[in-house]
Parts: C-alpha cells; sequence; structure tokens
C-alpha cells in the first residue's frame, strides 16, 4: 500500500459529528408548558400541609393539564440533524459574505457635524452587517443541515428559501439561533464558525 492509500483511508475513515436538534412548531405552547411547571413546583412548596388537612393532592389538576399540553406539543414536534461543516465550507461562506467596513472612529474633538455624519455611517454600517450576517448564518444551517423527521415523514436538508421564510416567521430568529448554535457545535474541533465582534460588543453580547 503507498503513502498516499495509506493516508486517503485514514481520512476516509473517520465519522462526522452530527447532532439532533428537537423543535416544535407551537412556540406558544412551550411557553404555556414552562408556566404550568413553576405553578406546580409553587404548588408542592405547600402541598404536605394541604394534602393533611383536605387529603387532596393540589397538583394532581396541574399535573394532568401538563400532560395533556405535552401531548399536543409532541405534536408539532421535529427533528433537525446538523452536522459538522469542513473548512473548506466555512471559509467559502465566509469569504462569499465578508464584513462591510466600519466607519473611522472620531475623537472627542470632533464637531457636531462630524458627530452626526459617523453616527449615520455607522448605523449604516450597523444595517449592512446585520444583513451579511444573517445571510452567512443561513447559509451556516443550510450546509449543515442533513435531515428533518417529522410525523409526516423525513425531508433530506432545507433550501435557503424555506430557511428565509422561517427566519422571517414568527419565533424565526430563536429557531435559527437554536440550529446555528448545533452547527457550530457539531464543527467545533474541526473549524469553529467565528462570528466577528462588532465594535462596542462583547463577547457575551453576541447572538
Amino acid at each position: 500500500m503507498t503513502d498516499d492509500s495509506i493516508f486517503n483511508g485514514w481520512m476516509q475513515s473517520g465519522t462526522v459529528r452530527r447532532i439532533d436538534v428537537p423543535m416544535y412548531g407551537d412556540m406558544p405552547l412551550v411557553a404555556e408548558i414552562q408556566a404550568i411547571e413553576a405553578d406546580i413546583e409553587e404548588a408542592k412548596k405547600g402541598a404536605s400541609k394541604v394534602q393533611t388537612i383536605n387529603k387532596v393532592d393540589p397538583t394532581r389538576e396541574l399535573e394532568a393539564t401538563l400532560d395533556a399540553m405535552y401531548e399536543r406539543l409532541n405534536e408539532s414536534r421535529s427533528v433537525w440533524t446538523v452536522r459538522a461543516l469542513t473548512t473548506a465550507e466555512a471559509r467559502e461562506i465566509t469569504e462569499k459574505f465578508p464584513n462591510p467596513i466600519s466607519p473611522k472612529s472620531i475623537d472627542a474633538k470632533a464637531t457636531d457635524a462630524e458627530a452626526e455624519t459617523y453616527a449615520t455611517r455607522f448605523q449604516k454600517f450597523r444595517h449592512d452587517y446585520e444583513i451579511v450576517d444573517t445571510e452567512r448564518n443561513l447559509r451556516f444551517v443550510h450546509h449543515g443541515v442533513v435531515k428533518i423527521v417529522t410525523d409526516g415523514g423525513e425531508q433530506a436538508g432545507i433550501s435557503l428559501d424555506d430557511l428565509r421564510a422561517m427566519f422571517e416567521a414568527a419565533y424565526g430568529r430563536q429557531r435559527i439561533t437554536v440550529l446555528l448554535k448545533a452547527v457550530n457545535d457539531a464543527t467545533t474541533g474541526d473549524v469553529a464558525i467565528e462570528r466577528p465582534t462588532l465594535p462596542g460588543e462583547s463577547g457575551s453580547d453576541r447572538a
């Protein structure tokens, strides 16, 4: 066996990390479930005393309601499988959508007119950055999604148009953020998807 064959065999023997991400179509129901769960925890604090007096568990009705809500939630459940991106994929996306150039900062001696001009330019920069960042993130997710499984069946991947529609819909930004994080987590160790920090923004401020 040649050295090239050994190398190629070793490269092909590896597997690509995948992560399953549960997603729910009925997002308002998730908030309702969380509220009921909080009510149950609160009720349990005084449950012992109430049961002693009335012989009734005050959490029973809440838990029955919660079970019914979980049944409804599972009907809207889907599982998105995402994979790690290759270095080439991440680089191609990043190079295709570079960050806009930020305006040159001004010092404390700037005139009101200069400050106003800077503010206008910076506002445009932030707007342009959001557009570029969104397009980058949608493509990271587009490349990373392997399949989507629902009660209705299984779909291989997802188109950019469908991702944009999801992004613009209610709860879309949250869903894209969850999927992007999963793709990034799957990729970590091979290549990290770096999101540049904006001027005046700390790492903890990133979405």
